[in-house]
């Protein structure tokens, strides 16, 4: 294909060089004369192991070339491979001006008629962004397409060859049909997903690494206060492939609760107060947890009913264990809206509570056994909205087709009934948000 890569900082010569090894030919784009001047004379803008050997060959084979100005090449491109730089604000947001400078560029000088072509964009940028791009975009002949680069500096090749992952998210086929090419010989599980979702993967991606590091820093510091051998401390945590290193509990949901991360949690907080150890990672779990429970409370809220069934008491399934059950502090916050509540948890008996877990629902246990429903269908009959707090599988789409009137809020997957089907929140209010 014929490719303008347009920004050659980093991710465009990596892309620039990668592109020419497999063949299409490349015409790179960049305001600044001095990258302009440099592609042409078969060189890369950065240094990055086996980039200078890329760009010699391609230069050889005549397949780069480098302008300063899009519209120079605009009628000679079947792809625009936008990798320019989407820089911090003052304030903490992202800089899109030059996005949207080279889109509107675009559009001011390409044709309705002609072939199809594809924008694909490569720079980091703000879910919704590719939205905005297709309304300026609407009346030319032209995909837009999100695939972010995971690229690192410093084997930035290897990377391109062999990626954690692959997201191409389209608003067609032809844009998905068009990107998909571009990857054919590189190894990677595939992803094809709705624009938005891509647009927030690198996001995502890199808060969770800061978070590990962050992390693992605040054990580090801990260690020392106490004088445990850290490396041999985080050996261990880090062979259990079952819950530590591994996908549980990295799903959206209910927050946690129970009797043991609580307690771990603010014991480790307060050892480290001890030791005049900062933590404000750990410190900001149990804040974060609590304003989860806010979030579904107003969640719930919104929909105006009056009274809310409740699928699931205890922590978790298949216990009666109500210390810090998300539902039990759901339900207070339910109760200080006004709102009266319908409950149904097969395994809990009022009866038959004692102890610290009869204590924690103490305040409102005669509001909770009036509320109480001996079956399911009881508790259904009474209301028009269930939150559902447990995993109960395969259930949850037999209770929606059985009864087709109710909402469904599944809170252990954070999923409502028309989750599916609901174009999510576009958080760019304007094109140069």
């Amino acid at each position: 294909m014929r490719i303008a890569v347009i920004g050659l900082g980093y991710v465009g010569c990596v892309a620039a060089g990668k592109l020419c090894a497999a063949g299409h030919k490349v015409l790179g784009v960049d305001i600044s004369e001095e990258k302009v001047r440099l592609v042409n004379m078969g060189k890369p803008t950065v240094i990055e192991p086996g980039l200078d050997e890329l760009f010699a060959t391609a230069k050889k084979q005549g397949n780069l070339h480098a302008v300063s100005d899009v519209r120079k090449i605009i009628h000679e491109v079947d792809v625009f491979y936008l990798c320019v730089g989407t820089p911090l604000k003052s304030g903490g947001d992202l800089d899109l001006s030059s996005i949207f400078h080279v889109v509107e560029k675009i559009a001011s000088a390409l044709e309705s008629e002609g072939p199809r072509k594809t924008l694909i964009i490569r720079s980091t940028v703000k879910p919704g962004t590719c939205a905005v791009l297709s309304q300026i975009l609407k009346e030319k002949n032209i995909s837009v397409v999100m695939n972010p680069e995971f690229l690192r500096e410093g084997s930035a090749i290897c990377d391109w060859d062999s990626p954690g992952l692959i997201v191409i998210g389209a608003f067609d086929e032809h844009g998905k049909n068009v990107t998909k090419e571009l990857h054919v010989g590189v190894s990677g599980q595939v992803f094809y997903v709705r624009p938005e979702t891509a647009e927030a993967i690198k996001y995502v991606n890199n808060s969770w690494h800061a978070l590990k590091v962050a992390f693992a820093n605040e054990i580090g510091r801990l260690s020392q206060g106490f004088k445990i051998d850290h490396e041999e401390l985080m050996k261990i945590f880090l062979a259990d492939k079952k819950l530590n290193i591994s996908e549980y509990y990295l799903r959206p949901g209910l927050p946690y609760g129970g009797s043991c991360l609580p307690k771990d949690l603010s014991a480790l907080t307060v050892f480290a107060k001890e030791k005049n150890m900062p933590v404000p990672v750990l410190e900001s779990v149990a804040k974060t947890n609590a304003y989860h429970i806010s979030y579904i409370v107003d969640m719930i809220c919104k929909y105006k009913e009056k009274k809310i069934g409740i699928l699931g008491l205890s922590f978790k399934r298949a216990t009666d264990d109500l210390r810090n059950s998300p539902s039990v502090e759901i339900i207070r916050g339910l109760l200080k809206q006004g709102l009266d509540i319908c409950i149904f948890d097969e395994n809990v008996r009022f009866e038959q509570l004692k102890g610290q877990n009869k204590e924690q629902v103490s305040d409102i246990l005669p509001i909770l056994e009036k509320a109480f429903t001996p079956t399911l269908d009881t508790m259904l009959s009474q209301v028009n909205l269930v939150v559902v707090t447990h995993d109960i599988g395969g259930r949850m789409e037999d209770l929606r087709r059985s009864y087709p009137d109710k909402i469904f809020l599944d809170m252990f997957r954070f999923r409502t009934r028309d989750f599916n089907h609901e174009r999510q929140q576009n958080f760019v209010s304007s094109r140069h948000a």
